[in-house]
């Protein structure tokens, strides 16, 4: 463990307020067993309740933490990016404390660490990843124009070793729809995806995620999310229907064209933002004009049409416990659950700590807890 609590200045703290542990648990909004955990440093806290806690004991994090060695690196994490919102410190630094919750994960993983079948140089350039995208497409067994969603690109990650964990998170508005997780001291890679998102924009994330798997080396850079933003648009529409496309689109005016674009999108469940890119970079690549028109203004109610993943897996009514682990892990060929039951098996992390690794309610970490054959009492 990198850090942990400085449990006597903490528990002075704690007398001087005349609170008790269990006090400080509801205050906390977490079970009893979690505060003992936190101060007998078995775990440590999650960032919002370490923000919370410094908050109730009037204390600074210099003075509630003690550092140990030797330290680990600190994981690298990298949201999805949406309209190009800045991702903040706060949201930097919970992706973080992900990452230090699943660390201890890592020793059930055997052999899925990530370590073949990576791009040795990765680029933008346009023949680079039309090239790479098209070795993916044959690898996957499809032609250059099939239609690509996410259920064909699970068995990838689970090819090169990164595990999938399917969360329910609701709709987000800004980055909170995937999150890329790696652990350098061992290799590891977790990828949060938000199954409370429209397939259309999921599709999307899904091929984005496969191009951070495919290249570590650009973890948490800008030039990581470049390189996956332009990877998954030429995954999901490839130069060969650009190609295809773009002649019908010339000499057209502009509410035709529009319209064309969003059949297209349709068509392959992708937003008319990536047809649009997709065309117009076809086009500078042959010297062809480009389009210009404010594609985001014809994309308002396009998502609309095309339900969110949660209700694609559960059609009838929101899942239990037991049906929402038995269905993802199925749907996505992920180990997830299975190492968090191993875990939870060998160590004495509870309903507490699976709050805090799936930024969960505790009343849900609790069901999900007892589904994985966790103790009642």
């Amino acid at each position: 463990m990198d850090s942990r609590l400085n449990t006597p200045q903490i528990t002075r703290a704690v007398e001087a307020l005349n609170l008790s542990y269990d006090d400080l648990a509801r205050r906390l909004e977490v079970l009893p067993a979690s505060v003992t955990q936190w101060l007998s440093g078995e775990t440590f806290p999650a960032a919002n309740r370490l923000l919370k806690l410094s908050f109730i004991l009037n204390m600074s994090f210099d003075d509630m933490i003690v550092n140990s060695l030797p330290k680990l690196p600190e994981p690298i994490v990298a949201y999805r990016r949406k309209a190009q919102k800045k991702t903040t410190e706060v949201e930097i630094e919970l992706a973080k404390t992900k990452g230090r919750l699943l660390r201890p994960l890592a020793q059930y993983m055997g052999n899925r660490h990530v370590s073949a079948a990576t791009f040795r140089a990765p680029s933008k350039d346009y023949s680079y990843v039309q090239q790479v995208v098209s070795d993916l497409r044959k690898s996957l067994g499809m032609s250059d124009e099939d239609i690509i969603g996410y259920s064909n690109l699970i068995g990838k990650f689970s090819e090169l070793g990164a595990v999938l964990i399917p969360v329910m998170w609701g709709e987000r508005e800004t980055h909170g729809n995937a999150l890329h997780i790696l652990l350098p001291e061992c290799n590891a890679t977790w990828v949060y995806l938000n199954l409370d998102a429209n397939v259309c924009d999921f599709n999307f994330w899904m091929a984005h995620e496969l191009a951070h798997v495919f290249t570590p080396n650009l973890a948490g850079t800008d030039e990581g999310e470049d390189f996956a933003d332009a990877f998954a648009g030429a995954l999901l529409y490839p130069r060969a229907c650009a190609a295809k496309l773009y002649p019908h689109l010339t000499g057209k005016h502009e509410g035709v064209v529009v319209n064309m674009i969003k059949a297209a999108a349709k068509e392959r469940v992708i937003s008319p933002y990536t047809v649009y890119l997709a065309v117009n970079n076809y086009a500078k690549e042959h010297r062809l004009p480009e389009f210009k028109f404010n594609i985001f203004g014809a994309m308002k109610n396009f998502e609309k049409q095309f339900p969110d993943v949660t209700h694609l897996l559960f059609p009838d009514s929101a899942p239990d416990a037991a049906t929402y682990i038995a269905l993802t892990k199925s749907a996505f060929v992920t180990p997830f659950f299975d190492i968090v039951t191993k875990h939870l098996q060998e160590s004495a992390q509870g309903p507490g700590w699976l709050s805090d690794l799936l930024e969960t309610s505790i009343l849900d970490a609790k069901a999900i807890y007892l589904a994985l054959g966790g103790d009642a009492h």
